[in-house]
């Protein structure tokens, strides 16, 4: 029944955490390009993390907080990709996520269920990330919490998936790294930056040829994808939103500023 498939995912989370698991050692590559050190996790963190897990995608998957501002559009392109050709999808940007949606709707999962399993997902990921990050990680929890975590995973859960996967990229041993990149970019084109800034600071001074090989590659998905034109827009599409109120729906955006300050004066 559904309790069971519950037990056995929370079982999975759990094992998935422990030290040398496929998931925490990666696919069998380097971890070289890594801005990280392996930090080996006790059973207290484990536990943190599922939990951490587990309320993210309830909060997020569910919106439990209340309405997102993006909800409505994002359904109507839920709706407008199930019946647009694949042909049509990737001639438009952010491909790869639309064809996600695309294939979600033909096999026959609604809006909400679409929105509840990516949230599964990013939250799973990021936590995955987060675990291999070294430093102060309640810190980086209590700031991401704070912000990113209702601006992506509960807002905008485009750059939410793209984020999650590329994170997983950069603080994963794997020697597929730039085939998340790629995926991630595919999903939502602004992560080409972040890329960019990756190759610049983790891999130009030291694998020089690697460095402008990738850098060529993800420029030529940053100018087909037209990133800065669909970043105006979106700047102009989020000023008018707020210029109505529709911000204005979701009370505990007023509280993120005060919570990241409070986090970074514990840090």
């Amino acid at each position: 029944g559904h309790g069971t498939s519950v037990l056995r995912y929370v079982a999975a989370l759990w094992t998935t955490f422990e030290p040398g698991s496929s998931v925490m050692t990666g696919l069998a590559g380097s971890a070289a390009d890594t801005p990280h050190a392996h930090v080996k996790n006790d059973m207290p963190e484990r536990f943190l993390l599922v939990i951490i897990i587990i309320v993210g995608s309830l909060i997020a998957g569910l919106k439990l907080a209340g309405p997102a501002p993006d909800y409505r559009n994002y359904q109507s392109q839920y709706l407008i990709d199930s019946i647009s050709p694949l042909s049509f999808i990737w001639q438009a940007s952010d491909p790869l996520y639309h064809t996600i949606s695309h294939f979600s709707a033909v096999i026959g999962f609604p809006f909400e269920t679409f929105v509840a399993l990516l949230a599964i997902f990013t939250c799973t990921l990021k936590a995955i990330s987060l675990s291999r990050t070294d430093g102060n990680r309640l810190v980086l929890l209590a700031l991401y919490s704070s912000y990113l975590f209702w601006l992506h995973d509960y807002v905008q859960i485009r750059i939410s998936l793209a984020l999650a996967i590329g994170l997983y990229g950069i603080y994963s041993k794997t020697k597929f790294r730039y085939l998340f990149f790629l995926i991630a970019a595919l999903i939502h084109s602004s992560f080409v930056m972040i890329i960019v800034a990756y190759i610049l600071i983790f891999v130009g001074t030291r694998r020089p040829v690697v460095a402008a090989i990738a850098g060529l590659v993800f420029a030529a998905v940053l100018f087909s994808q037209d990133i800065f034109t669909q970043t105006l827009q979106r700047v102009n599409e989020y000023q008018d939103l707020t210029a109505q109120g529709k911000f204005n729906e979701i009370n505990i955006f007023s509280l993120m500023p005060i919570v990241m300050l409070a986090s970074l004066a514990i840090a």
